[in-house]
């Protein structure tokens, strides 16, 4: 049977299609249901409790208020792997066929508890998931899988939990700010047969759950200027996370991570890699 060859940077290419979890890349479109609904427009809108996520300084209570969300997201997500008439050694190969993800609805929660302390003061505190990515392309064991490895993908989820403040400096404008405390977890699966590549064949593939956190904070500012009329503008730090010790053969330092480099310099702004400097998933 013709298979489909498979260099390292085609690898990391045909990873790259299992990449796209949520709408914008690892990011979600929006937070709160109104804002979702409305393509994720809302720095400058306060709809809801869940408008802090998008700008802290929308963030505003009526006394005290709490909020629950949950978004089902249904990604179809599969690859396709061609026939190749030309064949090269120690190469490796793909069986030429199509096939598709297991696992195709995921719940994306979010939590808003509100609470007005005068005039001027509104606190709460935001929990929201942030998109991720997940796939799983089954096969009984070794020698059988995408990669010969058994069951192939990737799994990454991503929960943030944001304090937050919002002040009303006067009648038109407020100002907020959030802490962020981030939680997410990672595991990948059927990667074995690139132990080569890795300085780390260790810590590459089928390591179970790892778990990383970190910290950043967030600014904003609303401005109403009439009645049909406001800006706002918000500020999101980056999040320096812990490394994913499990999965640290995936990281930059290693050869295969020279290779993902190459890759994911070419993804849309605003995906995760965009937001790390060394590691695919972990390290700031």
């Amino acid at each position: 049977m013709k298979k489909q060859l498979l260099s390292g940077l085609i690898f990391t290419s045909a990873l790259s299609t299992f990449n796209v979890f949520a709408t914008n890349g690892y990011f979600t479109h929006g937070y709160g249901m109104t804002h979702k609904g409305m393509a994720g427009a809302g720095v400058a809108l306060s709809e809801e409790l869940m408008s802090g996520a998008n700008n802290p300084a929308t963030f505003s209570a009526n006394g005290t208020q709490m909020s629950v969300g949950i978004e089902l997201f249904a990604p179809e997500r599969n690859y396709t792997a061609a026939k190749v008439d030309e064949y090269f050694t120690n190469a490796l190969y793909l069986d030429a066929t199509t096939k598709k993800s297991d696992n195709s609805l995921f719940a994306i929660p979010e939590f808003a508890i509100g609470h007005q302390l005068n005039e001027r003061i509104n606190i709460g505190l935001l929990v929201y998931g942030n998109g991720g990515m997940n796939t799983e392309y089954v096969a009984a064991s070794a020698p059988q899988g995408t990669f010969y490895g058994g069951t192939t993908g990737v799994d990454l989820k991503r929960l943030f939990v944001s304090p937050t403040m919002s002040y009303q400096l006067n009648e038109q404008i407020r100002l907020g700010v959030s802490a962020i405390y981030v939680v997410q977890q990672f595991e990948a699966q059927g990667l074995a047969n690139f132990a080569a590549f890795s300085q780390k064949p260790e810590a590459l593939s089928n390591n179970g759950v790892d778990t990383s956190t970190g910290i950043g904070m967030q600014l904003g500012i609303s401005h109403i200027i009439n009645s049909s009329f406001s800006w706002g503008a918000s500020y999101r730090s980056s999040v320096s996370l812990d490394e994913f010790d499990r999965y640290s053969g995936l990281c930059l330092q290693s050869k295969a991570g020279l290779i993902y480099q190459a890759l994911f310099r070419s993804v849309p702004p605003g995906s995760f890699y965009h937001r790390t400097k060394w590691c695919l998933i972990g390290k700031k």
